[in-house]
């Protein structure tokens, strides 16, 4: 068991020979000053008041002539300006590998140099290699080689980060090639063509993707070009992708103000253009819903194509959808929503003012249109559910829009009337039967029949006047034997529907008599 010590110790400046510091692969409880070795790391680690920090290994600089100087700091070693420094790994030319190590807290940087591969400040070309050993004793081997005008890092599959800080602006007068890997910056950085000379144009600024190289292999495709905002955490948005441009402004040697011209918003990824987009090829659109708020609205195809499928592919079956277009109204009191288009259901085009949309199946009163002319082949006018089979020149002649002409008439002739019985419709009837009810108007005629005893025969016409004559005329044996001969008997308006006809001897069972009864018209 370890002997305590409650109190500091004093050696009065003697040595303390064979001792070992405490040795743990885990950190002992901290006080500032606390000294151990991790044998973990096969480091000695000093408590500086907040942390345990690695004791560093020497740093051995060549100074350009004079003695090693041996260095051993807890502190940042800096260099002083106004000078350069070169480090250089000291080592036989027949050494098969020197190396330069430069220690984190959790990452080593070893650079291996070889006699034949070290570069040469001040010549072209040389090239050496970094290896990156992370914490957990990874090493990934990443190329430098250059001119003093180039740097050119090349990295495997599996290299590390390489980072590069520096205090203020960059300026790269020549290309920068990344090769692979990232470009990382902690702060708000600005990438940007250096500004010209007072009076002189703009320079271009060109980012692309890289090209592929001529070679022995075909068809190679080039690099792609990701524009990429900085990803958010939790209910953080992404950042925005913005282009901003400067328009020309007023004549002048001000510079001009730069303006969003397309912001794709990191919240929800919708793209907003500031000014007018010209597309030169086809643009498709795949959404669910396109909104249109400009005020007028030009299109050039003569041809609008409405309810086909993806790409304007035809329908492969029936999808039960009215086709047309729906339009907003009010009538000083609600909102309206009109359709006009073709009704699925009954395959006819419709019209409706007031229409209620059920996916995209219109129902409603149909509306009254008011047109300067209506054009219909001969037979397709349809008329509450029945076809109107008039030619044009027939409904004409109804409306006496085409001259009368000479017809000889027949009683199998037809003629248009309407029927007051039945709400004045109109109604085709035969000329015979038109020619019996003109005759039946105000003339009757009646047989009367002998029976060798009745000598008086009352005759009724119907008539509502007494205003009548009467005519009688021989008729035979019921036509047989007739001669049509004018006859008369005694006549007796009885009352405004009648009238008697008496014989000074009774007819004969064979005698037949017709009494044609006219009535006169009205007194004028």
């Amino acid at each position: 068991m370890a002997i305590q010590f409650l109190h500091n110790i004093d050696l009065n400046d003697n040595q303390l020979l064979n001792a070992k510091l405490h040795t743990t692969s885990s950190a002992p409880t901290a006080a500032e000053g606390q000294v151990y070795f991790d044998s973990a790391s096969h480091h000695i680690k000093i408590h500086d008041g907040t942390r345990f920090l690695k004791a560093p290994r020497d740093i051995i600089i060549d100074d350009g002539g004079n003695t090693d100087v041996t260095l051993v700091s807890f502190q940042d070693f800096k260099l002083a300006e106004g000078g350069n420094t070169t480090f250089t790994v000291t080592g036989e030319a027949s050494d098969a590998v020197r190396t330069l190590t430069i220690a984190s807290d959790d990452t080593t940087y070893t650079l291996p140099v070889t006699a034949v591969t070290t570069p040469v400040a001040g010549s072209n070309g040389g090239s050496a290699s970094i290896t990156l050993t992370d914490s957990s004793g990874v090493e990934d081997p990443v190329a430098i080689s250059g001119t003093p005008k180039e740097v050119d890092v090349t990295g495997n599959a599996n290299a590390g980060t390489i980072q590069i800080g520096f205090p203020t602006d960059v300026t790269i007068s020549g290309d920068l090639t990344i090769n692979g890997g990232e470009l990382f910056y902690h702060v708000n950085h600005t990438i940007k063509s250096t500004a010209a000379a007072a009076n002189v144009a703009g320079k271009t600024l060109t980012i692309k993707g890289g090209d592929t190289t001529a070679g022995t292999t075909n068809n190679l495709a080039g690099g792609a070009l990701t524009l990429a905002g900085g990803i958010g955490k939790g209910t953080g948005a992404g950042g925005s992708i913005i282009f901003q441009i400067a328009k020309a402004g007023s004549s002048g040697s001000s510079l001009n103000s730069l303006s969003n011209a397309l912001t794709i918003a990191g919240d929800n990824g919708d793209a907003t253009f500031a000014n007018n987009v010209a597309i030169t090829g086809n643009l498709t659109v795949s959404g669910t819903t396109t909104t249109v708020n400009s005020t007028v609205v030009t299109i050039k195809d003569p041809v609008i194509e409405l309810g086909g499928g993806d790409g304007g592919a035809a329908l492969s079956a029936d999808d039960n959808l009215d086709k047309g277009v729906t339009f907003n109204w009010h009538n000083g009191t609600d909102a309206k929503l009109g359709f006009f288009g073709y009704d699925d259901s009954t395959g006819y085009f419709t019209f409706i003012p007031d229409a209620t949309n059920t996916s995209e199946v219109f129902s409603g009163t149909a509306g009254v249109a008011e047109l300067g002319g209506v054009r219909v082949p001969d037979s397709g006018l349809v008329l509450n559910s029945t076809a109107v089979t008039s030619t044009a020149v027939e409904l004409n002649m109804l409306d006496a829009g085409t001259a009368g002409s000479t017809v000889t008439l027949a009683d199998g002739d037809s003629m248009i009337i309407g029927d007051a019985s039945a709400s004045n419709q109109t109604k085709k009837v035969l000329l015979s039967d038109v020619k019996n009810y003109i005759a039946a108007g105000d003339k009757v005629t009646k047989k009367i029949s002998g029976d060798a005893n009745a000598t008086s025969f009352n005759v009724t016409h119907s008539f509502s006047t007494p205003i009548v004559s009467v005519t009688i005329l021989d008729y035979g044996d019921n036509g047989t034997g007739a001669t049509y001969e004018q006859v008369f008997a005694d006549v007796v308006r009885n009352n405004d529907n009648s009238v008697t006809i008496s014989f000074a001897t009774a007819p004969s069972a064979s005698q037949d008599y017709l009494a044609l009864i006219t009535s006169f018209p009205a007194i004028s």
